[in-house]
């Protein structure tokens, strides 16, 4: 046999040899890069379960600063009243994020070269709800005087402030947003090719505002003031109108109510409010100064009122103190005597 069909032979070995090695071991190489990518799985769901140790994620701080008010009538030394006034400046911060223990059991899942991450809502992280620095804290304007009950109620406002601000700057959207995207970039960067995310819904309550339909008012500026006589306590709008508020409405609902009021008195016939909360039971009056009950313009706008405003407003105030609240609204004239009661 000549050296160039000895030669031929041996190439036609090699590549057998070749062939048959490469099939036989096929499945083993499968094997081998399937074995890689469950690592890279097992190193995600490790760093992610380490992540939920944490308990609390925070995706989101918030650095705020808000201005208070408060004013208060004093009787005068011999007659008529004087008026105190404090103005005070707190810096506070939110935290806005995830609380992992809330994590269910399927919040990560693996299919193929496709994680799926499972968060829950995002919330307000802060301990205590408590959101202020009140050592930091100034106040450029004290005139008068004021008691420690006066500087707590000041700085109880001041925290509802603060968060109401920042809900109105659709915090909790961003902290979502930021929060897909960190839990998408640790698990892309552990070697998972593609990451999705969802985050649960959150409740759909968003603080009662008048920003909307093209309404006036909506640079409306109001004072609180406080009567030092009895003890009550009211809202002055720059235009004279008048809110009047006791029970048990806290800081965060008086506000919104408030916004209420300015939008449901935009017509201006109704100028003042005597709102009253004694448990899950809510009173409004409503007091018209324009008209007296009897008389064809009090009759004519009892009928021309739309029945559809009030459950407008009805239907607001129970998203903000829940479904269960009972609730009475009535308007007044000027002496007192009842237009219509809902």
């Amino acid at each position: 046999m000549d050296k160039k069909k000895k030669r031929n032979i041996i190439i036609v070995v090699v590549v057998m040899a070749v062939a048959l090695l490469l099939y036989l071991t096929k499945d083993t190489a499968t094997r081998v890069y399937h074995s890689m990518f469950d690592t890279r799985t097992e190193i995600g769901h490790v760093m992610l379960s380490e992540l939920a140790k944490t308990e609390k994620l925070t995706v989101l701080s918030m650095y705020k600063e808000v201005i208070v008010s408060q004013y208060k009538e004093v009787p005068g030394l011999f007659y008529g009243t004087n008026l105190h006034q404090i103005h005070s400046v707190y810096p506070g911060r939110i935290d806005v994020g995830f609380d992992l223990t809330k994590c269910t059991d399927d919040w990560l899942l693996m299919r193929e070269d496709t994680a799926y991450v499972k968060l829950p809502a995002v919330e307000i992280l802060n301990q205590g709800e408590w959101y202020l620095d009140e050592a930091a804290h100034q106040t450029p304007i004290e005139e008068g005087s004021w008691t420690n009950e006066d500087y707590v109620r000041l700085s109880h406002r001041a925290n509802a402030l603060l968060k109401r601000n920042c809900e109105l700057e659709n915090c909790y959207q961003m902290a979502e947003d930021n929060g897909k995207r960190v839990v998408r970039n640790l698990l892309q960067a552990m070697g998972i090719k593609f990451v999705k995310v969802e985050v649960e819904p959150r409740d759909s309550y968003r603080p009662f505002t008048i920003d909307y339909d093209g309404v006036g008012h909506k640079g409306m500026h109001y004072d609180f003031y406080t009567n030092a006589s009895d003890g009550s306590r009211y809202v002055k709008l720059t235009d004279g109108s008048i809110l009047s508020y006791q029970g048990d409405i806290d800081d965060e609902d008086l506000y919104s109510v408030i916004d209420m009021f300015i939008y449901f008195t935009q017509d201006r016939t109704s100028r003042q409010w005597e709102v009253s909360k004694q448990g899950n039971h809510l009173i409004i009056n409503m007091v018209n100064m324009t008209l007296t009950k009897g008389t064809q313009a009090a009759d004519t706008f009892v009928r021309s009122r739309k029945r559809a405003d009030v459950e407008r407003l009805s239907a607001a105030l129970r998203q903000l103190f829940g479904g269960n609240l009972q609730l009475t609204i009535s308007e007044v004239d000027c002496r007192g005597q009842q237009l219509y009661q809902y």
